[in-house]
């Protein structure tokens, strides 16, 4: 059996979706119980830290160039 697993593109997200998720990030890291780290252990004893996609981007080495979002094809409206 071969499958393949073809790319997915999705459209741009929206400011309001992009605010929404920043937001969903900060409230997950900053809710929840602070418990004694005797009892967290070792590793991932640390709070999640809410990170936008900008602090992502600016994360990835800089010679890093992403594919870009539209294609030739894209554009000359070929299709395979």
């Amino acid at each position: 059996v071969i499958v393949e697993r073809l790319p997915v593109v999705l459209p741009d997200r929206e400011d309001f979706e992009k605010e929404f998720e920043d937001l969903q990030a900060y409230l997950g890291s900053h809710s929840g119980k602070e418990y004694p780290k005797e009892f967290m252990g070792t590793v991932g004893a640390e709070r999640p830290v809410a990170v936008t996609e900008e602090e992502l981007i600016a994360l990835l080495p800089e010679n890093f160039k992403p594919a870009p979002r539209e294609t030739k094809a894209d554009l000359d409206g070929t299709v395979a």
